[in-house]
């Protein structure tokens, strides 16, 4: 393993990143401890579910926008909540407020095209 002061990899912490995804053992001495570099795999998919203890609904509370058609929008307030905009001249037309299946049934009957 190659030891180094945290100054010494601050230097040329590429090179070092390099060396450790390549699998070369590298530690920062970091006071009475060695901290190890290590490349790991991430799967953005269940990442905060893994690393924080997070549930799929905390996870999923960013707003999602879809586009729909050349002026239509699909955008999610949450699991449960979505809605449907329009982008006019004069701004944005909220058009429809429902959940998932709702909206479903909307873009279906043809109404928003």
């Amino acid at each position: 393993m190659k030891t180094l002061t945290i100054t010494a990899a601050r230097k040329n912490l590429s090179r070092w990143l390099a060396a450790a995804s390549r699998c070369e053992d590298v530690g920062i001495i970091c006071g009475a401890d060695i901290i190890a570099l290590r490349k790991v795999e991430v799967e953005s998919t269940d990442y905060a579910q893994r690393e924080y203890g997070a549930t799929p609904e905390q996870v999923a509370t960013g707003l999602g926008i879809r586009k729909l058609g050349d002026t239509l929008f699909e955008c999610r307030g949450s699991l449960a909540l979505r809605f449907i905009f329009e982008a006019r001249q004069s701004g944005l037309f909220i058009a429809f407020l429902g959940n998932h299946d709702d909206i479903k049934s909307l873009l279906r009957s043809g109404r928003y095209r």
